[in-house]
């Protein structure tokens, strides 16, 4: 009872009052929060007018309401109830809540409360591997041991926690630092060199090395990206999926439970390998492992819809492609995404022999047909097999020279390879003037070429080649 009447001393009754927190006022920091949270973001003159119309001193006045609303954010922040289904997460935030506490209790001198809340505190700190929060309460508790409440055993207790978990902060530490080193390299470039790849090998080796000294939630998900990413770059989904599988095995032993975001990261993380592999029961295992997750109209639940429609386009299931985007059509998507699914559907509709208003869907994707070296390839074919199929052949003739000039300055680079071969061949459209035989005689060099570059070992991106190309080779041929 005696450290709760030292925390009662600290908690007056005028602290418990609601004016600290949000949602509970009815004033001009609750108004600008209100305002905020309907407009998303405005500006200072936007505030001013909307709460201090008329006034004096706006600048002023909007100045003290900011500070206000600031401090009733922090406040509120510190009692944000716990999330459903989350336990890792909830477990994060109120360990570092009483965290908080401890350091309030000791700058206050109330002794017996600190103590009674660190020690419990640190034993949920081991049983998660919050590593920071076992090593800073371990130093003070050995202090609290020493020189306050002098105990042998709790200074012999703690004191072994302390270098036990500095050892382990510094693993962490290496672990992190040849994380950031690696998310660099990969954000910095989108080709690599020998070089480059040299240096990642050292980076997981050294990574992979650290992580059988420590194994928690957190250096598990940091290494096993760095592999799993590195064996990516390397187009090896043989050892993408091993890493990734490696990563939930361990999640699964630990003695917590991970955040499900996490486990979605690495099932997902296997799915663009399965699907250039032709491994696709595989690949629908994962998606449906991943869908189950997750709710309809999450980011993530369409991008793994988006996964799916890509491995049915590979297995020639279009109309099961046309099923999806409509059911995609009843969530909002954000902007891009909305384009992406305009190209399926696009493809889908031409692919079934179902008509496809072609300038409304150019239309709807503004914004990809600027990205020269990506969804934009999708477009330019959309456009080059509607026209084929309404027998508009001088549309494609007046585009050919303008592809052939998108080969050169787009697609030199040996990542495009199948993409400057699939171009190639179309352009043989009006060298073979427009019959079946001729056209695939002039495309055969590039439709060679293109085979002894298989999907599965393209360094394109995954989302770049919706439909393989051999498939839609093989329908314009149809179409001739």
């Amino acid at each position: 009872m005696e450290h709760l009447l030292e925390l009662s001393q600290l908690v007056t009754p005028s602290k418990l009052r609601y004016n600290s927190f949000i949602g509970v006022q009815d004033d001009k920091a609750e108004a600008l929060y209100h305002f905020i949270r309907q407009h998303d973001y405005i500006g200072n003159e936007a505030a001013k007018e909307y709460l201090f119309e008329g006034k004096k001193n706006q600048k002023n006045l909007l100045s003290r309401t900011k500070n206000k609303l600031n401090e009733r954010l922090i406040n509120s922040l510190l009692v944000i109830q716990q999330e459903e289904d989350n336990s890792y997460k909830n477990a994060f935030i109120n360990a570092h809540k009483e965290l908080a506490v401890c350091r309030i209790l000791r700058v206050e001198g109330k002794r017996k409360a600190f103590v009674q809340i660190a020690e419990k505190l640190i034993k949920k700190a081991e049983m998660h591997d919050f590593t920071d929060i076992v090593y800073t309460l371990a130093k003070e508790l050995r202090f609290q041991y020493s020189s306050i409440n002098p105990k042998q055993s709790k200074i012999q207790k703690y004191g072994d926690l302390v270098n036990t978990y500095r050892a382990y902060l510094d693993i962490e530490d290496q672990i992190e630092q040849i994380y950031c080193q690696f998310i660099f390299l990969i954000k910095k470039r989108k080709n690599f060199t020998a070089e480059h790849i040299n240096q990642a090998s050292s980076w997981v080796k050294a990574a992979t090395k650290l992580l059988e000294q420590r194994k928690t939630y957190w250096t598990v998900l940091q290494v096993s990206n760095i592999r799993a990413i590195y064996y990516q770059m390397l187009n090896d989904h043989k050892y993408t999926a091993q890493a990734c599988k490696e990563a939930l095995e361990i999640f699964d032993q630990l003695p917590y439970e991970v955040p499900d975001n996490a486990s979605f990261s690495f099932t997902f993380k296997m799915i663009p390998g399965q699907i250039l592999s032709q491994q696709f029961d595989q690949a629908s295992r994962n998606i449906e492992s991943c869908l189950e997750r997750l709710r309809p109209g999450q980011l993530n639940w369409a991008v793994t819809k988006q996964a799916e429609v890509i491995s049915l386009f590979h297995q020639k299931k279009y109309n099961e492609v046309l099923t999806i985007t409509a059911q995609i059509e009843e969530y909002p998507q954000n902007y891009w995404s909305k384009e992406s699914w305009n190209i399926y559907k696009a493809y889908a509709s031409i692919l079934t022999g179902r008509p496809l208003r072609l300038g409304k869907f150019l239309n709807e994707v503004p914004q990809f047909s600027k990205d020269s070296r990506g969804m934009n390839i999708n477009i330019l074919i959309i456009q080059i097999l509607e026209y084929i199929r309404r027998k508009q052949h001088a549309n494609v003739i007046d585009r050919t020279e303008a592809l052939k000039q998108y080969i050169y300055r787009h697609l030199r680079h040996t990542d495009y390879i199948r993409s400057n071969c699939f171009i190639k061949m179309i352009i043989c459209l009006e060298k073979g003037y427009f019959k079946g035989p001729t056209v695939n005689k002039h495309a055969a060099p590039h439709l060679q070429k293109l085979k002894r570059n298989p999907l599965k070992n393209s360094k394109q991106d995954f989302e770049v080649e919706i439909v393989p190309y051999e498939h839609l080779w093989s329908f314009l041929l149809s179409l001739l």
